[in-house]
């Protein structure tokens, strides 16, 4: 059943139904997609969303029923190659086709298990999902794969971008792809290496701003979120602050809410939210993906300087993905306050209460904090259970048995695999190095693995 609270829609009802609309029109007429996306601002949120409740919208797709959504989420690689890939999307299309029964009944065992282990080579794997394909459009369903974070797979070369060609023309008008990305690509430099994918990335590019309108309904679904009432004084801090960025404005939120219990005074709340580590790397991360030119006029914006006298921005990439928009007075302005202070190079930082400079596990939250923040949006679900699992008990020995038990429970036995155990590794450790830890889990060889903690 499909919940009608006010606050089950990510973002305001309307502006989800505009999005769908984008989205699917170009879908009708058999083309792909490409979304440029704020760093951090819902992008899987939202499409999952979607994904998962396209009941919801039969206005804007009359035949719903007719698509096979599949969502390739990169955070579940277990190996970071083009073979590890298709392999991904592979298993993503069978979990997918066993939520329909359309195409329920024509997966077999043998599909169920193809994509497990690591025993095909890439041609084969390739041929195994053109076949898995091939079924699924016999059932009369087309498939929409929704590729996120398209533009951050570090191992994508020509080959692996031609592959996805090909899939796409050997089953075209019953393939579609919706590339879910960060950068700008209307770019000859940043185009030309898709190579011959680069005629679907620009089939039709939509630029997907943080909305200045939803940020009351965003602050109101962290309000119920938190189980607080935020005062109006701590709301337009947060709007000041954050502006309509989801993440920044959670992160914000938290703050507060951590806070309000010592009674904090609003001009301390603004230092802290301001120094926020967490909240500075969003912005950063929002600004490193840029061009030069765009750092450029974004610092001159946050400097004062009247630029729309010089140029129209409008509809300008900054406007468009809603890092500007023009105030009251005329002017135009940054989307708020701390990554008005990151553009301008302020790059003071303080950490939170109880912050620690590196990972650790807290209790109180139930949550892993990295520098006093929680980190939980940069692993995968397995990843971070086997995370928590080694800083309940850091210096501990955990077996392989005991890493079994975390990834597959009470099954355990049944799906236990060695490979799939070193490939977690593997993938965890490289995932803490990106986050900024160092990876602090040593091999015991034949008996099993353990976490050092910072200070031993």
């Amino acid at each position: 059943m499909v919940q009608q609270s006010k606050f089950f829609y990510p973002l305001g009802k309307e502006t989800i139904e505009d999005l769908v609309k984008l989205v699917f029109e170009p879908i009708k007429r058999g083309e792909s997609v490409t979304m440029i996306w704020v760093p951090m601002a819902g992008r899987r949120v939202v499409t999952k969303f979607v994904i998962e409740n396209i009941n919801l919208f039969p206005k804007i797709i009359s035949n719903f029923n007719d698509y096979l959504l599949v969502y390739i989420e990169p955070l579940e690689l277990i190996e970071e190659s083009a073979r590890g890939y298709f392999r991904l999307v592979g298993k993503s299309l069978v979990d997918a086709c066993l939520t329909r029964e359309e195409c329920r009944g024509v997966i077999s065992e043998k599909d169920l298990k193809v994509f497990e282990g690591d025993k095909l080579s890439y041609a084969r794997l390739l041929s195994k999902v053109n076949e898995l394909v091939k079924k699924v459009a016999d059932c009369g369903l087309e498939i929409v794969f929704f590729l996120g974070e398209f533009d951050e797979l570090d191992f994508a070369d020509g080959v692996f971008y031609n592959n996805l060609k090909f899939l796409w023309l050997k089953f075209a008008p019953l393939v579609h792809f919706v590339f879910l990305n960060r950068e700008e690509i209307v770019d000859l430099d940043k185009i030309a290496r898709y190579k011959d994918l680069n005629e679907l990335l620009l089939q039709n590019v939509l630029y997907i701003p943080i909305f200045r309108k939803e940020i009351d309904y965003l602050i109101d679904r962290i309000t119920s979120r938190f189980k607080r009432k935020f005062s109006d004084k701590e709301k337009n801090l947060i709007k000041a602050s954050c502006g309509p960025h989801p993440y920044s404005i959670v992160v914000a939120a938290r703050t507060i809410a951590l806070f309000n219990g010592k009674k904090v005074g609003l001009d301390k709340l603004k230092k802290q939210i301001l120094a926020h580590y967490e909240l500075n790397a969003v912005s950063g991360g929002v600004l490193e993906v840029l061009s030069d030119e765009a750092r450029s006029l974004l610092r001159r914006i946050a400097a004062g300087d009247r630029v729309e006298e010089e140029t129209s921005l409008e509809n300008h990439l900054l406007s468009k993905l809603g890092l500007i928009y023009k105030a009251e007075d005329g002017r135009w302005r940054l989307y708020g306050e701390v990554f008005e202070q990151v553009c301008l190079g302020k790059k003071e930082v303080v950490m939170t209460a109880g912050s620690s400079q590196d990972l650790t596990y807290s209790p109180e939250r139930g949550a892993i904090l990295f520098r006093g923040q929680p980190v939980e949006e940069k692993f995968t679900t397995q990843e971070y259970n086997v995370l928590m699992f080694f800083l309940k008990a850091p210096g501990v020995l955990k077996t392989r048995d005991n890493l079994g038990e975390v990834l597959w429970g009470e099954d355990s036995y049944d799906k236990y695999s060695d490979w799939a155990i070193d490939q977690l590794i593997s993938k965890l450790r490289k995932r803490l190095i990106k986050v900024g830890s160092a990876s602090r889990i040593v091999t015991l060889r034949g008996r099993g693995y353990k976490f050092i903690a910072a200070n031993s």
